[in-house]
């Protein structure tokens, strides 16, 4: 349902923790569709004791840090969404050709999606084509729109272009500017390996604003 992170660099220090899709869910007694594109703490969502988060905080070892979170973390789940979690898992993985289901069946699949993650299955496949090509312009920054579009199903470089400002807020071209002129910031760089591209490009906007 999560993995870690650990970075350091010479003055800092960060430990993260990122949910698979619907992997949050098992453990937030919140309607996920009521928060989606919004920004919360994670004590906004989680009660997590103060003293729990400066156990992490003191621990010597990345791997304590882990133990720590998920022994905490264990005594939050709630059995009924853990076992609605676990039934659109088991749905997902029998049925990879959705066109062959009857009209309950997909109901039920599209229903338990929304309900897990708080979007429709075809807005997180729209996402993770975003993802792929934000992914692709960090990678190769002179890459084409429309290369992107053959690459990624898109209709056409006009197509892309709409879904991709309508996700990021930005223009490919822009996004491809601000992500050049973050290249010399050191964070930046040392995130690069173990940040998702949508956290780059939220990080290029707090630099962008700042400016």
């Amino acid at each position: 349902m999560l993995r870690f992170i650990s970075l350091w660099t010479i003055d800092l220090y960060i430990f993260g923790i990122k949910f698979k899709i619907g992997g949050l869910y098992p453990f937030v007694n919140t309607s996920f569709k009521s928060i989606v594109n919004t920004h919360l703490a994670f004590t906004d969502l989680i009660n997590f004791d103060s003293s729990v988060i400066e156990q992490i905080y003191q621990a010597s070892k990345f791997e304590n840090r882990c133990e720590i979170f998920q022994n905490h973390f264990a005594d939050l789940l709630i059995p009924k969404r853990k076992d609605k979690f676990e039934r659109l898992g088991r749905l997902l993985n029998s049925n990879e050709d959705f066109a062959q289901l009857n009209d309950s069946e997909y109901k039920t699949v599209m229903r338990l999606f929304i309900d897990v993650t708080g979007i429709s299955p075809k807005e997180y496949i729209q996402i993770k084509r975003i993802n792929q090509s934000l992914a692709q312009i960090s990678q190769k920054k002179d890459i084409k729109s429309h290369e992107l579009a053959d690459m990624l199903g898109f209709y056409d470089s006009a197509h892309f272009t709409n879904e991709f400002k309508k996700y990021t807020g930005k223009t490919p071209k822009s996004f491809k500017n601000e992500i050049s002129s973050t290249e010399s910031n050191q964070i930046v760089q040392e995130f690069r390996q173990y940040i998702s591209p949508e956290h780059l490009l939220f990080y290029t906007s707090k630099v962008h604003r700042k400016k």
